[in-house]
């Protein structure tokens, strides 16, 4: 939507430059669809014959022409949404029930014949840019509760054992593991003190026969 909004101010403000005799208001307008826009051409004291409200970007440029006696001319995309206020000086015209195809730049353009000079008047205003965009669709996140009951963090009983058997189970398989390592060991450990113990046995009954063949 933003491309699409440049396009348009530049364009606009690239075709406004000229001097004006006459004013037109607002200059921009941005609205929703479904709603109505109002644009106020001011033509001052001079005696237009009639005023034309055109699209600048449209192929079907002419929306409106309002004769200074009073008859109007209503373009069929505009027959039930146009209405008008006031006169050649000052016309208020308000487009009701907008969509996004209606947006584009409107140009009050004034026109007459000088009876004095026999010159056709004309004479364009700024404009309005009228820009119809959808409301964007806020997304909202559900909350986080950053702190949770304290109910949910305690453990159940079923947990607890669960949890306990679970360590008991651990430390029975270390223990396990552990004595398997060392059992090489532990069977060394125990053949020296075989050995030790046979040797002394062996030392002692040689003692014990020598002192009784004496």
């Amino acid at each position: 939507m933003e491309s699409y909004l440049g396009f348009y101010l530049l364009s606009f403000l690239a075709l406004t430059k000229t001097a004006h005799t006459v004013k037109q208001t607002p200059q921009f307008l941005q609205v929703y669809p479904g709603q109505s826009a109002t644009i106020t051409c001011i033509g001052g004291s001079e005696d237009f014959d009639g005023v034309y409200l055109r699209r600048r970007f449209s192929q079907t440029s002419q929306v409106l022409y309002v004769h200074k006696l009073g008859t109007m001319t209503i373009g069929k995309n505009y027959t039930d949404r146009m209405k008008t206020k006031g006169d050649t000086k000052k016309l208020i015209l308000t487009i009701s029930n907008l969509t996004e195809s209606d947006s584009d730049g409107y140009f009050c353009e004034f026109g007459g014949l000088d009876m004095k000079t026999g010159n056709i008047l004309n004479s364009t205003a700024t404009g309005t840019l009228i820009v119809v965009q959808d409301e964007v669709k806020k997304v909202t996140c559900p909350p986080v509760d950053l702190n949770p009951p304290i109910s949910s963090l305690q453990l159940t009983p079923t947990l607890m054992i669960v949890t306990s058997l679970a360590a008991v189970s651990v430390l029975i398989l270390c223990i396990v593991a552990l004595i398997i390592w060392q059992l090489p060991n532990i069977k060394k450990c125990f053949a020296k003190q075989r050995s030790q113990q046979a040797t002394h046995d062996t030392v002692y009954e040689e003692m014990a026969k020598s002192r009784y063949s004496h």
